[in-house]
C-alpha cells in the first residue's frame, strides 16, 4: 500500500467519507491514480466510478460561455436582460454576464438551496422574480453564488444556441475531451444504465454517514449548471487537459477566464477575501477555502466542490490534479483533509518524478 493509499484509508477510517479518489497528471501522463474505500456500502470505488462534482463542475459551464464569447455570440458586459427580458424585474436590470461569472450579481440568496425541487423552467422563473439583498451593490459587492447565477448562465446558453443545455455541453465540452459518461443530468435510460457506477454521497459531519438523496430519480433529471456535473475522475482530469491542449478555447480566452477579475475583496459567502476569475477560481494562495495548496504557480486555476472535491491545473507546470471524497464532513474538517492530501500527493510526486502509481 502506497503512502497516498494509507492516507486516504486513514481519513476514511476516521469517518469523514466512505470512499475517496485522487489523480495527478503531468505532461499529459497519469503519474498518480488512487481509488480507496467504497462508492456506497458494499461497493468499492473503481476507475469508472462516476462522482458528483458539485461546484467543481462550474468551470465547465463557464467554458461553454467562453466558447460563445469567442464566437462573438455573447459579450461579457451584455446585460442579462438582453437575453432574458423578464430578468430585469426587482432591481436586477444592471446585472451583466460578467457579474454572474464573478459572483457580483447578488443572486446568492435567490434559491433556498441548489437542490430545490422543480424543473428547469420553474427554477428560472424563481430567479427572474428574485430581489437583490438589502445593501448589495451589483458589480461591487462579492458573494459566491452556488446556484442561481448558473441557472441563468445555462438559460443564456440555451437561448443563444437554440439547443438544450445538456446537448450543448455534450457537443461543445464533453465530446472534445472524451467525456463519454459525463452529464449534468441523465435521461431515464442513461440513469438506469449508469446507476451502478454512480458514487453515493453521505453527510458525515456528525460522525455518522447519512445518505444524501442527490442520486435519486428525478433529482438526476434536472441539470444544475453550477452543481450537478457527474463524471469519472479521469473525465474531470481530461477536461482540464483539454484546456491545456487547446481543444476547447484559444489560449488568450483561457487566460482571460482564469485570470483575477475582481481583486481580493471580502466575499460575503465565504467570509474572507478572495479574488475570482470568470466562473473559475484563480490561485488565491494556500490558506483560503478550497485552496490548491502551496506547490502550484500563480497561474494555477480550478474550482472546489462543497466539502467534497477540488480540481485544478497549473499551465506553468503542465499538471492537473483532481480529488474527491463522498462524505461531506463540514467545511473545516474537509479543508484539513484536502490540504493533507494535496501536500502528500505533491510530496510523493516530487520524490518520484514521472512515477506511475496506480490502483484500480
Amino acid at each position: 500500500m502506497t503512502d497516498i493509499e494509507q492516507l486516504l484509508e486513514s481519513q476514511i477510517a476516521a469517518g469523514t467519507a466512505l470512499g475517496a479518489a485522487v489523480m495527478l497528471v503531468r505532461d499529459g501522463r497519469v503519474c498518480l491514480s488512487v481509488h480507496a474505500g467504497q462508492a456506497e456500502a458494499g461497493s468499492a470505488l473503481a476507475d469508472d466510478s462516476i462522482f458528483l462534482w458539485l461546484s467543481s463542475g462550474k468551470p465547465l459551464t463557464a467554458i461553454a460561455v467562453a466558447r460563445l464569447y469567442e464566437q462573438g455570440l455573447v459579450r461579457l458586459d451584455d446585460r442579462v436582460s438582453a437575453y432574458l427580458p423578464a430578468f430585469a424585474a426587482n432591481g436586477k436590470q444592471s446585472i451583466t454576464i460578467r457579474h454572474l461569472l464573478t459572483h457580483r450579481a447578488g443572486l446568492h440568496k435567490a434559491l433556498a438551496g441548489t437542490w430545490d425541487a422543480g424543473d428547469w423552467g420553474s427554477v428560472i422563473d424563481r430567479v427572474r422574480q428574485a430581489s437583490l439583498p438589502a445593501g448589495f451593490v451589483v458589480g461591487q459587492t462579492a458573494a459566491y453564488d452556488p446556484g442561481a447565477s448558473w441557472f441563468i448562465l445555462g438559460e443564456i446558453i440555451q437561448r443563444v444556441t437554440e439547443k438544450a443545455f445538456g446537448e450543448v455541453m455534450r457537443e461543445r465540452i464533453f465530446a472534445p475531451c472524451g467525456m463519454a459518461d459525463a452529464a449534468f443530468a441523465y435521461t431515464a435510460g442513461e440513469f438506469e444504465r449508469l446507476r451502478p457506477r454512480l458514487v453515493q454521497y453521505f453527510n458525515t459531519a456528525a460522525g455518522e454517514a447519512h445518505p444524501m438523496r442527490c442520486n435519486d430519480w428525478p433529482a438526476v433529471a434536472t441539470p444544475r449548471p453550477g452543481a450537478s456535473l457527474r463524471a469519472t475522475m479521469r473525465e474531470m482530469v481530461g477536461f482540464y487537459q483539454g484546456l491545456l491542449d487547446g481543444k476547447l478555447i484559444r489560449r488568450e480566452t483561457l487566460n482571460l477566464f482564469t485570470s483575477a477579475q475582481r481583486g481580493r475583496v471580502k466575499d460575503l459567502t465565504f467570509g474572507g477575501s478572495l479574488d475570482w476569475g470568470l466562473g473559475i477560481m484563480p490561485y488565491n494562495g494556500p490558506d483560503v477555502p478550497y485552496s490548491f495548496g502551496r506547490h502550484v504557480s500563480g497561474a494555477a486555476f480550478g474550482h472546489g466542490g462543497q466539502q467534497s472535491s477540488v480540481v485544478f491545473c497549473d499551465p506553468q507546470r503542465n499538471l492537473v490534479f483532481a480529488a474527491a471524497y463522498n462524505g461531506l464532513c463540514g467545511e473545516r474538517a474537509h479543508h484539513r483533509r484536502m490540504a493533507d492530501l494535496i501536500e502528500a500527493v505533491f510530496a510523493t510526486a516530487q520524490a518520484v518524478p514521472g512515477s506511475d502509481t496506480t490502483r484500480a
